[in-house]
């Protein structure tokens, strides 16, 4: 989404197809009562998904369109270039979405496999209700590609709390952590009731990760993790506990959250989770 400020002159077709958007998607997102009258200054949705661009030393208007798949008018339209021949860099370019024109006896899915899209995106962007809905010669808006990152989320309810949150996020996350199995001190661990937030993990093909802390709503864990920092027999023990239990449960990472760990301590803390990565 970006929000222009209409220009003097400017009208909303011309807006339109700068951003290579349908006047109707701006009109409902703007909740426009008269598309024909717009007033100088006044702010706009543009409901498409853009991406920026950072001009890199020696880039060239023609490399960077290439590189997005779309035109160099419709980079020049959308920033408003008056000299396409010059680019300074680190200036900050609005990428459009690419647009494809529909052809005879062409399916919405054909389209989505073509650019790596889903029909639910191009559904989506385009405002289209009826995927069987699209004839030859309709232009349609592509969303560029979203960028791939890892995701982790936590939750602190237990059971099926847990797991009904597992189960309407887990489509967007990379990992998930049921937290938190806490440390005991004498190398314990108090258990924690994931199995069914294990079991809604591995449904939605996320990476199990066991997370373990040392403090409570009513104890900091300073001096907690004091103890078990400072006995290498306890370190030894709690490990193995840890070890047991992602074998058991089936956990395929470890996230390790100690809080308040007293200064004196932070060196202990860094050499003390060492050996875990090698069991």
């Amino acid at each position: 989404m970006t929000i222009p400020i209409v220009q003097r002159g400017e009208n909303l077709w011309a807006i339109a197809q700068r951003y290579g958007v349908m006047l109707d998607q701006i009109i409902a997102a703007n909740g426009l009562k008269d598309p024909n009258r717009l007033a100088v200054g006044q702010a706009l949705v543009i409901p498409v998904p853009y991406r920026y661009h950072t001009v890199r030393p020696g880039e060239t208007l023609w490399a960077i369109a290439r590189r997005y798949g779309v035109s160099m008018d419709a980079i020049v339209r959308a920033n408003r270039i008056s000299n396409p021949s010059v680019l300074y860099q680190g200036t900050v370019l609005l990428i459009p979405p690419r647009t494809h024109t529909v052809r005879r006896g062409e399916t919405l899915a054909q389209i989505a496999a073509r650019y790596g899209m889903t029909v639910q995106d191009i559904l989506r962007v385009n405002r289209i209700a009826d995927p069987n809905f699209i004839s030859s010669g309709m232009v349609l808006t592509i969303p560029h590609s979203k960028p791939v990152i890892e995701v982790n989320a936590f939750t602190i309810d237990p059971g099926e709390k847990g797991a009904q949150q597992v189960r309407e996020v887990g489509r967007h996350l990379t990992y998930a952590s049921p937290f938190a199995y806490t440390i005991r001190a004498d190398g314990g661990l108090d258990p924690f009731n994931d199995s069914a937030i294990i079991q809604a993990i591995a449904a939605e093909r996320v990476v199990p990760m066991m997370a373990i802390t040392n403090f409570t709503y009513k104890d900091p864990g300073s001096r907690l993790a004091q103890t078990i920092l400072s006995n290498t027999q306890l370190q030894n023990r709690l490990l193995d506990n840890i070890v047991r239990t992602m074998r058991e449960k089936g956990y395929r990472g470890l996230n390790i959250d100690f809080e308040n760990v007293y200064p004196s301590d932070r060196e202990r803390y860094n050499s003390h989770f060492a050996p875990s990565q090698r069991k």
